[in-house]
């Protein structure tokens, strides 16, 4: 759960981002076409939001929907990345310790019997 929690909070920072840099306040997004700025600023908190209201945000931005779905398909692939080297490095780390306990058991093993 806590992926889907960084994936959305990163969605929201994106759409905040698009939004300052557009150099709207939240209250003009209404200006703009957005029905209601306090809904808008509950989805920049991470509030979870439909695909369908993401189109719309970006197209309130004007923001190529493929380049958008791309920079979230693209954070999406590097935190799989970040997980599958953190894993790794788990299992080498497990695997010295293991080559550690053998190693220790050998010289055990031959301090009994020399």
């Amino acid at each position: 759960m806590k992926k889907d929690e960084e994936m959305l909070n990163w969605v929201s920072q994106y759409l905040k981002n698009l939004r300052k840099a557009k150099g709207w306040t939240l209250e003009e997004c209404e200006q703009h076409g957005w029905h209601d700025w306090k809904y808008l600023q509950k989805i920049e908190n991470g509030q979870n939001i439909t695909l369908l209201t993401f189109f719309k945000l970006c197209d309130l931005y004007g923001v190529d929907l493929r380049l958008a779905l791309e920079k979230t398909s693209s954070k999406r692939r590097e935190e799989k990345r970040r997980e599958e080297k953190r894993r790794e490095e788990k299992r080498r780390e497990e695997k010295r310790r293991e080559e550690k306990r053998r190693e220790e058991k050998r010289r055990e093993e031959k301090r009994r019997d020399p």
